[in-house]
């Protein structure tokens, strides 16, 4: 909590209103920690009893709202740029090859880490489809010497978090770690990631699960968009890509078999990069993990290969229409494929993208949120990936605007990149957004974590953050605005999940593109 610059002003705001002590925090804290068992149980018979004890909260006059002197006639101007100065880095390899990088941070007695393996979601490929994302799900539930329950309990006996994700490249596993505990942490951290048990019941009850997952999603129009959409963009057959039918049937296929031939094959230390922050010294770290990684060795089963092939360029507009009978929203999703994400044009795209629907104050959110008021919000994105990236615009709007909004997405797209490039105005305001906010994403252990994971996913040198204001002040709204010809309005994919009955008729009436409509499982219906 203490690491994060906006829960300090919380709690020194807190202290000063409430208590008149901007320091309040420190006697709360010290109160808390005197807390004894016994105190406790007290507590427990005295107010958890009968009878009820009833509390009533009424004003008291001695507060009011005093002058502030601010002036509130319009926005304060935006602070000046500060330097960033990233921590030094130390880089070293256990005794079986694993390598480490380590940023050293004072602050907190808190250490984060993650264990990066080279088998995201691209890791199914050739495999039975979600195995990946089912296998790392499993592995909270226990370990060989573990229950899930006892797993969940050391974790709060240690006071760590310890936990897994994924993007389409890459399996992570996190936690967060007291210093002082950090040798019973990273072992138990070590049994987590090396040792999953894998057991029937476990599998059954998130199989169970999952299945009802899928019948759900089958119901949930944003979850119909966006299947409907990834398919559309990649088809089954590649890595980023998946079936739409027949995925409780997978599901209901998977043995445990199955989820420890994945794990052999990609959760393994010949596949494996540690980054870790925090307040340790490096030798020290480097010592604790040594202890309880350096003696795991690879499986004799071959390691697990990812192939990300390319993806032809879409060369004609095409539309998805997939009913919802009596929906009151149309979901909206619109893009196509772009340049991989080692692409050097993906810096000018991405602040593009920044302008188009990057943000609040981008063109496609001020449209057709706040001038229009046709949906809670609108923006487009531009996917992070290895391979194949992909822009897309992303959005619900009440049913009786589908047809509108889809056509102010379409001039958007276009105008960007003709009558109204980006301005001046709007590249400023986007840079000194990104440029002022750069220091804020240091907050934290787990933020310097996820940096040196980023930088090399993406084979930037370390000191990569430090060189994009001098990037962004190189960039002139012509610059920008040559970017849009990534972009292909005349050959976008738009999917439309909404009452048909209603939406289908206008939407035709567009000409956007041959119209199709499917089901929640790919079924070409017309």
């Amino acid at each position: 909590m203490l690491e994060s610059l906006y829960l300090r002003a919380m709690m020194l705001a807190g202290g000063t209103i409430g208590e008149g002590n901007p320091g309040q925090f420190e006697l709360d804290q010290a109160a808390f920690d005197a807390v004894q068992a016994e105190d406790v149980l007290v507590a427990v018979n005295q107010w958890l009893g009968r009878p009820n004890y009833r509390l009533t909260v009424v004003p008291q006059t001695r507060y009011a709202a005093g002058p502030d002197g601010a002036d509130r006639s319009g926005l304060p101007p935006m602070g000046p740029e500060s330097e960033l100065v990233l921590p030094p880095v130390r880089e070293g390899r256990l005794s079986n090859g694993i390598r480490v990088l380590h940023a050293r941070r004072d602050g907190t007695p808190t250490v984060d880490m993650v264990m990066a393996f080279d088998a995201g979601g691209a890791a199914d490929q050739g495999l039975k489809p979600g195995l990946q994302g089912f296998t790392v799900g499993l592995m909270d539930d226990g370990t060989t010497t573990l229950t899930g329950q006892e797993f969940t309990q050391a974790q709060e006996m240690l006071g760590a978090r310890m936990y897994a994700w994924a993007d389409s490249d890459t399996t992570s596993f996190s936690v967060s770690a007291l210093t002082r505990a950090l040798d019973d942490t990273v072992d138990l951290w070590s049994d987590y990631i090396r040792d999953p048990a894998f057991r029937d019941a476990d599998l059954e009850r998130e199989r169970g699960m999952a299945v009802s997952g899928v019948q759900q999603a089958l119901s949930d129009p944003t979850s119909i968009a966006g299947r409907v959409f990834t398919y559309l963009m990649f088809g089954a057959d590649h890595a980023y890509g998946a079936p739409l039918a027949g995925r409780a049937d997978v599901i209901r296929s998977y043995r445990r078999e199955d989820l420890t031939a994945f794990h052999q094959r990609f959760i393994r230390p010949d596949n494996a990069v540690i980054f870790a922050a925090g307040d340790a010294e490096f030798d020290v770290l480097m010592a604790t993990l040594e202890a309880s990684f350096g003696d795991w060795t690879a499986p004799a089963a071959p390691r697990g290969e990812t192939t990300i092939a390319g993806v032809a360029d879409q060369t004609a507009p095409r539309v998805v229409l997939v009913d919802r009978p009596g929906s009151v929203q149309s979901v909206i999703r619109v893009g196509h494929v772009t340049p991989n994400g080692l692409d050097p044009r993906n810096f000018d795209l991405d602040v593009l993208n920044g302008i188009l629907g990057g943000g609040f104050t981008s063109r496609l959110n001020m449209n057709l949120r706040e001038e229009k008021g046709w949906t809670y919000g609108a923006g487009s994105n531009v996917s992070d990936a290895l391979g194949p990236q992909v822009f897309s615009v992303s959005t619900s709007v009440q049913t009786d605007r589908t047809a509108d909004a889809l056509s102010e997405i379409a001039r958007e797209l276009n105008e960007i990149g003709g009558v109204r490039p980006p301005s001046g105005e709007e590249l400023d305001l986007y840079r000194r957004g990104q440029v002022l906010t750069l220091s804020d994403r240091f907050e934290t252990n787990n933020a310097m974590v996820g940096y040196l994971s980023y930088v090399t996913r993406f084979e930037h040198p370390y000191e990569w953050i430090t060189t994009l204001p001098d990037r962004y002040a190189a960039l002139t709204p012509e610059i920008v605005g040559a970017a849009a010809s990534m972009l292909h309005p005349d050959a976008m994919t738009w999917v439309i999940v909404g009452d048909l009955t209603r939406i289908e008729a206008g939407v035709r009436a567009l000409g956007l593109g041959e119209v199709e409509v499917w089901d929640a499982e790919g079924n070409r219906l017309r």
